[in-house]
């Protein structure tokens, strides 16, 4: 998976697993809505300092 994360004051392996279920089981994330999740997730990695893979 990930590298260990060595910040000043500790060392750290982070691992994110997301589950986006839906209701009913219906087709609901459009391909808008997958891009501003990808968009999202993206936003999060770069301002925590986290290497996504």
């Amino acid at each position: 998976m990930s590298e260990v994360l060595h910040k000043s004051h500790n060392a750290s392996k982070l691992m994110y697993h997301f589950v986006l279920p839906t209701k009913y089981r219906r087709v609901v994330v459009s391909d808008e809505v997958e891009k501003v999740i990808r968009e999202t997730c993206i936003e999060i990695s770069e301002r925590c300092d986290i290497d996504s893979q």
